[in-house]
């Protein structure tokens, strides 16, 4: 009997105790330990909105054109653009690349071989041009259609832009138009390579057509001078350009 009273006594006192343990744990108002993990405590959260966002090399193909034109002594000339802009995080390297036309029912009706792409490295929210003019043998056209093969991979080399000032468009009646200005090398060495792009776009804001100017000579740091894009094959005239953009850069390669 009085080992039955002795185990009795010794359950209510652990019972007692395990309650107040528990109260004594809910009622504390001191925050949990930092990095425990424990509730009340949140690292996880401090650790995501910390965390440096993963690179993030991605891009997207706009609308795609193609024209098909004759010119004064009856040859066919092909026009073809595909903009393509970078979605990502990440500056793009955008690398020559060819481009395939097909007919109405999908068969190759031509192919283009090293069609530049300008600006050659682009920004998050940027667009490069894969751009071409050149003669065209091809049976049909109309009802042509674009399909591009883009080369973009994420920029190992910086992304340089130089400044460009006193733009001007001028037309000629043979060579149509073309854009005039200045370029100032804004970089801290010197370059003998430096290409001046003029992207043209009409009233809606639609692309209508590239030029460029290839500087080979040796531009200090600090430098100014004066360029005109030129395009032998160009057919747009100072009427047909509402606005254009015009960026400058020295030519990399990685």
């Amino acid at each position: 009997m009085k080992n039955n009273i002795i185990k009795v006594l010794l359950l209510i006192l652990a019972i007692s105790v395990f309650v107040v343990m528990a109260i004594g744990s809910g009622d504390s108002d001191e925050p949990a330990s930092e990095g425990t993990g424990l509730p009340g405590n949140s690292p996880s959260q401090g650790q995501n909105a910390n965390e440096t966002l993963k690179d993030n090399a991605e891009y997207s193909i706009g609308e795609t054109d193609v024209e098909v034109w004759t010119n004064s002594i009856g040859t066919n000339w092909i026009k073809v653009s595909v903009p393509v802009t970078n979605t990502g995080n990440v500056n793009l390297y955008m690398e020559t690349s060819s481009v395939d036309i097909e007919n109405e029912d999908g068969s190759l009706a031509a192919t283009l071989k090293l069609v530049s792409v300008y600006p050659q490295i682009i920004k998050p929210g940027e667009t490069a041009y894969y751009y071409e003019e050149t003669t065209y043998d091809g049976a049909n056209t109309e009802g042509l259609k674009v399909v591009p093969h883009v080369k973009a991979e994420k920029a190992k080399v910086d992304l340089i832009r130089f400044e460009v000032s006193d733009l001007q468009v001028k037309d000629d009646d043979w060579l149509g138009a073309s854009v005039m200005g200045r370029v100032e090398n804004t970089g801290n060495k010197e370059e003998t390579l430096v290409y001046i792009v003029a992207n043209f776009f009409d009233k809606d804001g639609k692309f209508i057509g590239q030029q460029f100017a290839i500087l080979t000579d040796k531009l200090p740091s600090g430098e100014k001078v004066g360029f005109e894009t030129t395009s032998l094959t160009s057919h747009l005239k100072a009427s047909d350009i509402a606005t254009y953009d015009v960026i400058a850069f020295p030519f990399q390669y990685q």
